[in-house]
């Protein structure tokens, strides 16, 4: 394996991580892949269906993803952190979710529950369990006005608030914000289903609303919303709401 090819493997596995926190379905939707190539190029050089990455795709991968030309043939040293990384493009830069060690004076550590908030017809949840935290840039969170002790970051699953939440997609939810905004998304637990919802505020009921359109509306009615645990609202999916 040429040191080029070993560079390459090093910045991909680094921008799959950073940029897509591990995630070959968002990372293979970004260069327009299919996540069957992207698990071949961040495979190990000896596995037998290793892919090599070669100039095209090199390209492909920096154009995809927002980055420099260039440079994913250049080595970025063990140190490498996000700010190494980060594109001067809004779509990209927005995405500044990464795994950090905790003290690093640039990044804030938001607690990450396993827990997917159905975004489709319900999914009953009985645990919680905790996974590693992830980091966003201190003046990202300062300029939208958020609290770090009140983050929290999910998955969405399903696919009703398609097209702008997809399944798995990283949530911020931000747990102070309980009280419903009509036209905002928010996390939700109803009865013993999660649920993140654009809602619809109304006199004596509150709606539930898919952005997918082949999803009708769910009207929950005084008694419902009463019984209605809110999570939070979402401030942030692979951009801000």
């Amino acid at each position: 394996m040429s040191l080029i090819f070993e560079i390459r493997l090093k910045n991909v596995r680094l921008v799959n991580q950073m940029l897509f926190t591990g995630k070959q379905a968002d990372f293979a939707r970004a260069i327009g892949k299919s996540p069957t190539y992207v698990n071949a190029m961040l495979t190990d050089a000896d596995v037998k269906n290793h892919k090599n990455i070669g100039e095209k795709v090199a390209r492909q991968i920096e154009q995809g993803c927002g980055l420099p030309n260039g440079w994913m043939d250049q080595d970025h040293g063990e140190g490498s952190d996000l700010s190494g990384i980060v594109a001067p493009s809004q779509t990209i830069s927005a995405r500044r979710v990464v795994e950090a060690e905790d003290g690093h004076p640039d990044y804030v550590m938001i607690p990450h529950r396993e827990v997917r908030f159905a975004a489709g017809d319900g999914e009953m949840v009985f645990d919680e369990p905790s996974a590693p935290p992830l980091a966003f840039t201190r003046e990202w969170v300062r300029k939208n006005g958020l609290q770090v002790d009140k983050l929290v970051v999910a998955y969405a699953t399903g696919d009703s608030m398609e097209p702008r939440i997809h399944d798995g997609d990283t949530m911020l939810i931000d747990t102070s914000r309980k009280t419903l905004t009509d036209g905002k998304i928010y996390a939700l637990r109803v009865l013993d289903q999660l649920r993140v919802k654009r809602v619809q505020v109304r006199t004596n009921s509150v709606v539930l609303v898919s952005d997918n359109n082949k999803y009708s509306p769910e009207e929950l009615s005084h008694d419902q919303v009463e019984n209605l645990d809110v999570v939070g609202r979402v401030v942030w999916v692979s951009g801000c709401l």
